[in-house]
Order: C-alpha cells, then structure tokens, then sequence
C-alpha cells in the first residue's frame, strides 16, 4: 500500500526513549543511530518521554525531535495520556515504523504504535524479567515482561548477549544481538595534556579515570575511596570522575565522601562534558576504572579500550563478556576495593603491562564499529517493513 510519499521516497522511522540524558549505553546507541542512518532509505525522528538536555541537543542541531512527557508513571491516566500523544504523533508524521528503546519506553511505544497501526521494534539491553533486589520488585518485574511480550512486538534487538535469556517474547517473534558500537577512531584522538591542564593535574602524576552518571550502581563512592588508598604510595595520584548527575542524593555522597578523606585536590569531579572534553580525559588516564556493580554491556569500557587504555573493571556480567582476563584489561570481583587498590598498584608500577594491556584492548574493540551496528539494525528494520523481500 502506498504511503503518498511515493514509491521511492525514505521510510519513516520514530526512534523512542525515556530518558532525557544522553549517558547511558542504550541511548548513546540510539543517538548514533539517529544520526547515521542511511537518508536515502530512511528518515529518523525522535520521540522523548522526558525532557532533558539530549533532546534539546538534538533540536539545536536542526533534527526532528517531539517530547511527549509523562510525569508521573504510575498514574495510569497520564500514561495513557502519552500514549495518546504518541499515537497522533505517529499518524500525523506519517511514521512508518516505531523503534522503542529502553526497557521504560517499551510499554508506551508499543501501545501507540499499536494504536496508529503501524509496526514496533524493541531495543533491549537487561533482561526483562532479569533478578530484582526485592521479591515484590522481581515479581512485578516478571509480570511487566509479559504484558510486554504480549504486546507482541514485530521484532526485538538485543543489545547484549545475556538479554534473550529473560525476556519473555511470543513464539516466533523475530530476534537478532545486535551489541552497540562506537566511533572506533574518534576515542583515541583526545588531548590529554589539555585536560591535565583545565583540572590542574601535573605532567607527570598518574590517572586513573572512571566514567558514567553518579549513581550507586556505578560506584564512584569505591573509587574514591580506592584513590585515598592509593595515595600513600602515590603521592600525586589523581582521580577523575567524569559523568553527569544520576540518583538525587548520590553525586552528594561521593562529594562529602570526597571532602572526609582531604581529597578535594586529588579527586576531580567534572560532571557532564562534551565528547571532546572526554576524549582529553580518556587520553590523559593511565587506567581506566569501572566499577558498576551490575552492567548489562559497559560502553564506557569498549571506548577505553579502543583508545588504547588499560581498564579495570569490576566482575559484572557486561565488562566480563568485553575484557579477556589478563589480556585485554583485568576484572576484580565486585565491590572488593582490597583488590581492586592492589591490582592498580601493579599496574601503575608497571607502564609496560598497561601499555600491553592497552594494546590488545584496542585490537579488540574493532569488533564494535559503529558502522555494522546501524547496517544491521537497517537490516532489521528492511525485514520487519518487507516481510517477504529477498
């Protein structure tokens, strides 16, 4: 059936995301995505259920994008609301197909999509119905995942290896892992000396960097501590902490915890910076440090590693399917800041095991281009818009 834009013209896809920052691995994807895709087959806009600083990015830069906020999601009467707007929105842009993103936008991308009758693909990175601290939460978890499943989307995408195992789908919904990828060359084009200079850290002090939002899950409060530990026998090292606000109260924490242990001068806290700006202080660290207690994949450790960084990254199910032990970066058992103090000790005695380490990191990250990443999601979207072509 013809769309009235004619025969030849690009489909129309709406990539959707509920969060309004640009941090995280599934919306860095998404972010690529949007900008990479092939504009002679398809035209991309963009739907946000928050407001925030990535849509608003995203429209100075003169791309399509529409906020549709939900305030509160569990007043079910202002998500309906959203999914409403959604649906308008669909039929009014005349969308050809909706990409949801993000386990929070599955429910409302679909329910519109379904709505304005036009296909839906998931991007999903952490299982569905995956564990939960509490077993009220994991119970509520596994009851979401199968109003989701149910929903029965036209194709889902995982974004990591272990995403399959608990996500609930209707028999023969179509599936393919598709891992996020990066700009191989750009993460090791940084200027560190440039960076050592804005945070005035001297030449020759050595670096350890962590990166990603300030949240309990990423464990900068470790970090911190792991530097003060460090510093006895590293007078001048220094941490950077680089990522922007997460949890209301947790960038507090760090920063007190910062000031208890006298190291104002030696922990430096820079929060949300532009990719230049990361790139320099990817270039200016000696480790790069991750310390998430649970990681679906750790985009952050992938552009370490394509920089040519020795990481070490804590034992979460993410870092251990990217780092060969001992290879290509070395993994510590989680929230072991014993361990973690003395596997950084060696290596900041040892500048040639970084170098090695740093070396086989950058090899292996050429696995993650970002190119083949946006052909095979075309790919996928080729499938689920031509069923029954090639």
């Amino acid at each position: 059936m013809s769309d009235g834009r004619g025969g030849g013209a690009p489909r129309r896809v709406l990539l959707v995301d509920a969060i309004g920052t640009c941090e995280g691995g599934a919306q860095m994807m998404l972010d690529e995505l949007f900008h990479r895709i092939d504009p002679t087959r398809y035209e991309a806009q963009f739907a946000g259920l928050s407001p925030g600083p990535w849509p608003e990015r995203l429209r100075a830069e003169g791309l399509p994008v529409h906020v549709v906020p939900i305030a509160r999601w569990r007043d079910l009467r202002t998500v309906a609301a959203a999914v409403g707007a959604l649906a308008d929105l669909i039929r009014r842009e005349r969308i050809d197909l909706v990409h949801a993103s993000g386990s929070d936008s599955l429910l409302v991308a679909s329910l519109g999509a379904r709505r304005a009758r036009v296909p839906v693909v998931w991007t999903v990175f952490d299982p569905l119905a995956g564990p939960a601290p509490k077993k009220l939460a994991a119970l509520r978890r596994q009851l979401s995942a199968r109003l989701l499943g149910a929903l029965g989307p036209d194709a889902v995408i995982f974004g990591t290896d272990r995403a399959e195992s608990g996500t609930p789908l209707r028999r023969g919904t179509p599936t393919a892992t598709i891992l996020p990828g990066i700009e191989l060359g750009r993460h090791g084009a940084g200027d560190g000396r440039r960076a050592r200079r804005a945070l005035g850290i001297p030449e020759e002090a050595p670096v350890l960097a962590t990166f990603g939002r300030l949240s309990f899950l990423k464990s900068q409060t470790d970090f911190v501590r792991v530097v003060g530990d460090l510093a006895g026998r590293f007078p001048d090292v220094a941490g950077v902490i680089c990522g922007g606000e997460g949890e209301a109260d947790y960038g507090d924490r760090v920063r007190s915890l910062r000031h208890q242990l006298g190291l104002e001068d030696r922990v430096h806290i820079t929060g949300f910076v532009p990719d230049q700006e990361k790139d320099d202080i990817l270039a200016a660290a000696d480790v790069v440090v991750h310390l998430a207690r649970r990681e679906s994949f750790g985009l952050a450790v992938v552009e370490a590693q394509a920089a040519g960084k020795a990481v070490v990254a804590a034992d979460a199910s993410g870092p251990r399917s990217l780092i060969d032990d001992g290879a290509t970066g070395v993994l510590v058992p989680v929230g072991d800041t014993g361990r973690l103090t003395e596997v950084l000790t060696g290596l900041l005695d040892d500048p040639d095991r970084r170098a090695s380490l740093g070396s086989q990191a950058r090899l292996a990250a050429q696995r993650h281009g970002i190119g083949p990443m946006v052909e095979a999601i075309e790919a996928v979207w080729d499938r689920v818009l031509d069923p029954t072509a090639g």
